[in-house]
């Protein structure tokens, strides 16, 4: 089983404009990205893999952590 991470310090970061926190949580969920282009398609979906991306960094900078912090 895989070790959780807190992810509320890299997601603060990236908010408060660090690229490389950004970059960092694209990579850890860049798998996700990965598998949802190609679900259900017979190849790779670069459009839907690009989009996908861009929704990731509008959630994260839009991520209230306050109101999850406590969870």
């Amino acid at each position: 089983m895989k070790e959780l991470t807190n992810l509320v310090p890299i997601i603060l970061a990236a908010q408060n404009g660090d690229k490389d926190a950004m970059t960092d949580l694209l990579e850890r969920f860049n798998p996700i990205c990965i598998r949802q282009a190609k679900y259900g398609r017979p190849r790779f979906d670069e459009d839907c893999y690009q989009e996908l991306r861009e929704h990731l960094i509008k959630v994260v900078l839009g991520f209230d952590v306050e109101k999850f912090k406590n969870l």
